[in-house]
C-alpha cells in the first residue's frame, strides 16, 4: 500500500542520514553496499504485514531493537479479508515512534544513526484513495477472496494466456486486478 502523508511522520522521527533505500530486501541494499564507508551502522525495516513491525538491525543482521502494533483485519464468511487504511496508518506511525523512544531509552543507538530504512509492505493489498487523500474503502487484502467468480469469468472467457503474457500471472483472486474489477462493478 502507498504511505501517503504517513512518510512526512516517519521522517519527522528518524534522521536517515544520508541514503535512503525502500525495498523489501532492504538488507541488500542497506546491509551491504550503502553501509559501506558510512558512519552509520544500521538499518531499519518496517514491515507492514499485521503486526506492523519497527525494526533496527546492525550490519551483521541481528536485531537490535523493535516495537510493533496490531493492525486488525476483518475476514467474512463469504472470503472477504479487509483493514482500515487510516488503522494501517497510525499504527505504522505509532511502531516508528515507539522504536525511537526505545531507541533512545537503551541509548545504544542514536534515531541518526540510522543509514536507511526499508518498507516491507503486504503486496496486493490495496487501497482506492480520493484526490485529498482519503480512502474510499477499506484495504482489500492479500487474502481476500472476493474476486473468485470475476477469476472464473475471465477463464472461463478464455483470457488465462492473454494474462499470464502480459502480466506473467496466472488468473487467481489473490492478485490486486481482479480484486479492483470487484471493487468497480
Amino acid at each position: 500500500i502507498g504511505l501517503g502523508a504517513c512518510d512526512a511522520d516517519i521522517h519527522e522521527a528518524f534522521d536517515f542520514g544520508a541514503c535512503y533505500a525502500i525495498d523489501a530486501v532492504w538488507n541488500e541494499l542497506c546491509l551491504s553496499e550503502t553501509i559501506r564507508g558510512h558512519m552509520h551502522e544500521h538499518a531499519c525495516e518496517i514491515d507492514i504485514v499485521p503486526p506492523v513491525k519497527a525494526m533496527v538491525f546492525n550490519r551483521d543482521g541481528t536485531l537490535v531493537a523493535s516495537a510493533s502494533r496490531p493492525v486488525d483485519t476483518n475476514f467474512t464468511p463469504d472470503g472477504r479479508a479487509e483493514q482500515d487504511p487510516e488503522e494501517i496508518y497510525r499504527s505504522i506511525v505509532e511502531a516508528v515512534r515507539d522504536l525511537v523512544t526505545e531507541l533512545e531509552r537503551d541509548a545504544r543507538i542514536q534515531p541518526s544513526g540510522i543509514a536507511c530504512a526499508g518498507i516491507a509492505n503486504q503486496r496486493e493489498t490495496f487501497v482506492v484513495w480520493d484526490a485529498a487523500g482519503k480512502p474510499l474503502h477499506p484495504a482489500i487484502v492479500w487474502q481476500c477472496k472476493r474476486s473468485v467468480s470475476i477469476c472464473n469469468e475471465l477463464q472461463k472467457a478464455g483470457y488465462e494466456s492473454t494474462v499470464r503474457e502480459k502480466t506473467g500471472l496466472i488468473i487467481d483472486p489473490y492478485f490486486s486486478g481482479t480484486k479492483l474489477t470487484w471493487l468497480v462493478r
